[in-house]
């Protein structure tokens, strides 16, 4: 399973929250694309290991969650530090990216991938549209090149 770190999505995490939830909800932030797989399936990432000792950790300070309950108990922490503290603390997927057996690893060993060490700031401090040149920018000087490119290659 994987998540799409730079694609906001243009359904608000707030509109999202309140069509699942009772609760009404302050948050600006938008929800992402997460993948092409089950993309009525809710998944988040988030800094609050704090508030469940039992989070899954990915890498050191981000959690990966899906529950409903606990989902509400962090955008009530962003809530109260101000509407647009919800991309800083928490990061709502819709959907997920899937392999099947063996394909990823067959696509690492193609050259389809460029791994890097995980960090999170790649989904809390780094802006979406900014992630990909930067994590471009990390890599050595053939990869640099790339991460100047424009978004657009008609604008090159």
């Amino acid at each position: 399973m994987g998540l799409i770190l730079n694609r906001p999505g243009e359904v608000k995490v707030a509109d999202l929250w309140e069509s699942i939830s009772l609760e009404h909800c302050e948050s600006e932030a938008v929800a992402f694309s997460g993948g092409p797989m089950q993309q009525n399936a809710i998944t988040f990432l988030h800094d609050c290991g704090d508030l469940a000792p039992d989070a899954e950790s990915v890498v050191p300070g981000a959690f990966l969650g899906s529950e409903l309950e606990f989902l509400a108990k962090i955008i009530g922490r962003s809530g109260e530090g101000g509407k647009n503290k919800t991309a800083e603390i928490l990061r709502v997927f819709c959907g997920y990216s899937g392999w099947a057996e063996g394909q990823l690893d067959s696509e690492r060993k193609a050259g389809g991938w460029l791994p890097i060490p995980a960090s999170a700031d790649h989904p809390f401090q780094l802006l979406p549209e900014n992630l990909w040149s930067a994590t471009l920018d990390s890599l050595d000087s053939v990869y640099r090149f790339f991460a100047l490119m424009p978004r657009n290659p008609e604008m090159n």
